[in-house]
């Protein structure tokens, strides 16, 4: 990724977080992410899982969701990320809107 798609990947997570938005996207290992990203650092994004009852079904534990964590963008498949537009009531591709 070059210096210039690191900042604009970067600036798209500054905004999603600032907005609170809903966001979803799949990692280049094809797990696939629901949730919010109320942080963005220099090369990765912090991200908190939606709380799911298949996650706790799956696991048989307690939790809802796995932890929080920082994901590195380069593990992010960029082309799936979207958020959710509570106005239009769609996903939205977060890096073109």
């Amino acid at each position: 990724m070059t210096e210039q798609q690191l900042a604009a990947v970067r600036l798209c997570f500054e905004r999603l977080a600032r907005e609170g938005a809903r966001i979803g996207f799949r990692f280049r290992d094809s797990r696939q992410f629901l949730g919010w990203a109320p942080e963005a650092g220099e090369a990765a994004v912090f991200v908190v899982w939606a709380p799911s009852p298949f996650y706790a079904q799956s696991t048989g534990t307690d939790e809802w969701a796995p932890p929080d964590e920082w994901v590195p963008f380069a593990e992010i498949d960029l082309s799936s990320l979207q958020f959710w537009d509570e106005t239009a009531r769609v996903w939205v591709d977060a890096l073109t809107a």
